[in-house]
């Protein structure tokens, strides 16, 4: 698959992602990271929870976006 149909296939999952939980206030690399993280969470959890209790990125993170 040519890489610029990988990028806009993603852009669309993220762009619904964020329409779905509201995730407008932050910029893309942020917004990606809450979509990651909903993403791997509900595979293993797939009832409603709250993604954002598993987010830990920000300045000094060590590299480390969210844990579960």
């Amino acid at each position: 698959m040519e890489e610029n149909m990988k990028d806009r296939i993603l852009e669309s999952y993220l762009k619904d992602f964020s329409s779905e939980y509201n995730v407008f206030d932050v910029e893309t690399p942020v917004a990606f990271e809450h979509f990651v993280n909903f993403c791997i969470v509900s595979r293993e959890h797939p009832e409603n929870f709250d993604y954002e209790k598993v987010l830990v990125g920000g300045t000094h993170d060590l590299g480390v976006d969210g844990t579960a």
